[in-house]
């Protein structure tokens, strides 16, 4: 990740506050599919009771 004045920059995180607001109220799941970091899934542990974090596949596909 870059960095300028010592703080990361990662774009997806413009895209937070759009898929935060794009759950429903009530929501008590939430699936987070490629979650690379976990940023967002940080995120919705605190909009959705039970979240899901599908974990790394531990070999790549043949081409």
């Amino acid at each position: 990740m870059a960095e300028k004045n010592g703080r990361r920059w990662n774009h997806n995180i413009h895209y937070h506050p759009r898929i935060l607001r794009a759950i429903p109220e009530g929501a008590q799941r939430a699936l987070d599919v490629g979650c690379g970091e976990g940023m967002l899934a940080r995120e919705l542990d605190r909009a959705a009771r039970h979240r899901h974090r599908p974990r790394r596949a531990q070999h790549r596909p043949s081409p």
